[in-house]
């Protein structure tokens, strides 16, 4: 335990020796002709007196870690002048250039910080305009907006370890990208499938709070951790929408499940083949049960990682990511003798920070983790990892680092990690999302703020040209894409992209106002659905597609506070995520918990259920451009038709497909006979999907049946013709009252 009162006094007493600020020891000019500078001083052999005082204060709960005095004697600093000079139209006419400033050191084992002010330069006041405090060896950079005219600014470097180096701080007015003029939001017509695994092939699908899942991009197969249970989706795509075959991969060999996540690799390697892998992770306090299996083998094919994610790890929000390393070259920290062809990270995170490590050998074994968030910020709390095409790894951030929302990135394998703040954030509700397109620089992150729950995304670009200060160009402002549903609060953000310009915003969303995680204040008659928002265009447009349109996914509240969480009925039963991918052809596909069903769609309360679905794009563009559809059809698609026969009736059933360009106004029932023509049997309304037969009784009749859909342009290709066989009646004996023989009697079977 810290004596609080023994650190604040040692605090106070070195904060009150110190002496006056010291002056600049250096100056840099910046104009929009000369658009760099660098100035250099050192070298450093003690740390700051009183920026260490501060950060024992701030630990007894008395200060502010960033508060500091430069002097020549205790205090050393490097303060550098910076002087901008700009046009006074200049920020109109580049409204997206900014200023970096970035400080680096030899060797890097030292740590050094980097504080920004603005006039009048008050370090004590420990509120820079800007800072940036990582852990060695990842150097500090930070960034703000041009502005136009004469700006001023006092760059300090702080030693807060140091060991003989001198700093060097280079200042740069960069360009930045050409902002959209405007964005377009308005009402879509995609459509999706959503399929549930029957209870034969599992006793877990009541089970899949915080879904996570893959796919296989030469089958197009779709994998879904339910709980404990790997269960394959296999999709027949010759009608439309897809039939789905389940099978059960088993549990990995898992001892238990906590935060249970799974992954596919979304990259082909570097011989173009796929890899058709299966990763699993189940979390056991600050490691986690990691296993594997080739998803074409049965479900007794698991191998057990030998080590676990390695050390340092958290006890809260794992994740897995499996791609491409840089330049796809292993790192010179990579295991001699791993010849895996790509990565995998495990990230997860702690109170204070996350935690992300390295495995070279598909999962075998991993290098020591990495923190990836500044120390001394109390960042923790994140989102799912990603792997860009290029090999950069990022982390998206939720919960106010650095007062921001952001991305924590490496573009070195996991080695060093660089924190880059989402402009105009402050605190996201749930964990933020971050997806990256095939080109390897083109980002989009999701996300909603805690007060202000709408489903805002922002585009990006990453930002290599200093490999030592990466960074993501962003494309302002964030755009709010529940706004033609009037969508007032949103959960579970999840983004995917493909395509540099397509991407697509998954969410579940309702209308109704107020604080959604309090049971007590937020309407239990709420309607939650699912959505997905698409562009097409970059960002230019999006439209707002219904996934599960008149099937509510949670009625009333969604708590949103964590273990802490405890409602009666459980408000928390679809806990804290869901998950999303992209296929081999670009559909869309989603996991996702179910908070509504049975009575609860037919108009009853919440049953604050967690049953398992996966929802998948059938019509419309893809997120990949080359597997885009033909234009609709006039006419409708083909319904999926299942049969069944009595001996008293043909009881037919039949999937909605695609309407082509109007609306499905009715369908149409052809029957034959003994192998005759298809005659017409019956027309039906648009809203049925079944039909019983019952003058199809003969039992020497052999029938045929197809049913096709009819819009305005008249009648789509019919169904798959099926034949249903007759079943036969099952014989009773029972004994007659009468006198004569026994009677036989007939039970329809």
């Amino acid at each position: 335990m810290f004596n609080r009162r023994l650190l604040a006094s040692v605090a106070l007493f070195l904060i009150a020796s110190a002496a006056a600020a010291q002056n600049p020891a250096a100056t840099i000019t910046l104009t929009d002709t000369a658009r760099t500078g660098t100035a250099s001083g050192g070298p450093f052999f003690v740390p700051n007196e009183t920026y260490t005082a501060a950060f024992l204060l701030e630990l007894a709960g008395m200060g502010n870690s960033d508060s500091f005095i430069c002097d020549a004697l205790a205090n050393p600093c490097y303060v550098v002048q910076l002087n901008v000079a700009l046009p006074a139209d200049y920020a109109l006419q580049h409204p997206t250039d900014r200023i970096r400033v970035t400080l680096g050191w030899d060797p890097q084992a030292s740590d050094l910080d980097l504080h920004v002010y603005t006039p009048p330069y008050d370090t004590a006041s420990g509120t820079p305009f800007r800072k940036s405090r990582n852990n060695p060896p990842t150097p500090e950079a930070v960034e703000f907006p041009a502005t136009s005219g004469a700006s001023s600014y006092r760059v300090y470097v702080v030693p807060s370890f140091p060991a003989a180096v001198s700093a060097t701080v280079t200042a740069s007015l960069i360009t930045g990208q050409t902002p959209t003029q405007s964005t377009t939001v308005k009402l879509g017509a995609m459509t999706f499938a959503n399929y549930t695994p029957p209870t034969s092939v599992s006793t877990r699908t009541e089970q899949a709070h915080e879904p996570t899942i893959g796919v296989n991009l030469a089958t197009n197969s779709a994998y879904m951790l339910f709980n404990f249970d790997v269960l394959e989706a296999a999709f027949d795509d010759t009608t439309s929408p897809a039939t789905a075959t389940w099978r059960n991969l088993g549990t990995g060999g898992a001892p238990t499940t906590v935060d249970p996540f799974m992954t596919m690799d979304q990259h082909r390697l570097p011989d173009g083949t796929v890899n058709q892998r299966v990763w699993i992770a189940q979390l056991m306090a600050a490691t986690s049960y990691i296993a594997y299996n080739d998803s074409s083998g049965n479900a007794n094919t698991w191998t057990r990682s030998l080590t676990g994610p390695g050390q340092v790890h958290g006890v809260d929000n794992e994740s897995i990511i499996v791609g491409p390393y840089p330049n796809n070259t292993k790192p010179s920290t990579a295991r001699v003798g791993a010849d895996y062809p790509h990565a995998m990270y495990y990230c997860s995170h702690d109170a204070v920070n996350a935690f992300c490590s390295r495995s070279d050998d598909g999962g075998q074994t991993f290098n020591p983790s990495r923190p990836i968030f500044p120390l001394t910020d109390g960042c923790g709390n994140h989102g799912h990892v990603k792997v860009g095409a290029d090999g950069t790894v990022y982390v998206p951030m939720n919960n106010s680092c650095e007062g921001h929302e952001g991305v924590s990135l490496s573009i070195d394998a996991g080695e060093t990690w660089h924190y880059i703040i989402v402009p105009a954030t402050a605190s996201g509700r749930w964990d933020s999302s971050i997806a990256i397109a095939n080109d390897g620089k083109t980002i989009y992150y999701g996300y909603g703020e805690t007060g202000d729950d709408r489903p805002m995304i922002i585009k990006g670009t990453l930002d290599k040209s200093d490999p030592a200060n990466p960074t993501i160009l962003w494309q302002e402002p964030a755009t709010d894409v529940g706004a033609p549903a009037g969508l007032a609060n949103i959960v579970f953000p999840t983004v995917v992209a493909g395509d540099p310009g397509r991407a697509a915003f998954i969410f579940h969303g309702t209308t109704t106002e107020g604080d959604s995680g309090d049971m007590a204040t937020f309407p239990s008659n709420a309607e939650w659905y699912l959505y997905a928002a698409t562009t097409f265009d970059g960002g230019a447009t999006w439209e707002l597609n219904n996934i599960t349109p008149n099937d509510p996914t949670q009625k009333g509240s969604i708590c949103d506070k964590g273990t802490t969480c405890n409602n009666s009925p459980d408000d928390r039963n679809l806990l804290d995520f869901m998950d999303a991918d992209v296929d081999g052809q670009g559909r869309i596909v989603v996991g996702y918990a179910d908070g509504c069903v049975d009575s609860c769609v037919s108009g009853g309360p919440g049953t604050f259920s967690s049953r398992g679905y996966i929802a998948r794009q059938v019509d419309g563009k893809r997120m990949f451009a080359a597997f885009d559809p033909p234009p609709p059809s006039a006419f409708p698609a083909s319904p999926s038709l299942t049969v069944t026969r009595s001996p008293l009736s043909v009881n037919l059933s039949w999937t909605v497909p695609a309407s082509g360009a109007s609306p499905i106004t009715s369908y149409t029932v052809e029957r034959s006979e003994n192998s005759g023509a298809f005659r017409v049997l019956a027309k039906v309304t648009t809203t049925a999907t079944k039909y019983d037969d019952t003058t199809a009784i003969a039992a020497s009749s052999t029938y045929q049946y197809r049913v096709s859909a009819v819009n305005l342009n008249g009648a789509g290709a019919p169904s798959n013709t099926v034949a249903p066989a007759r079943s036969e009646p099952r014989y009773a004996i029972t004994r007659s009252t009468e006198v004569g023989a026994p009677r036989r009697t007939t039970s329809p079977g």
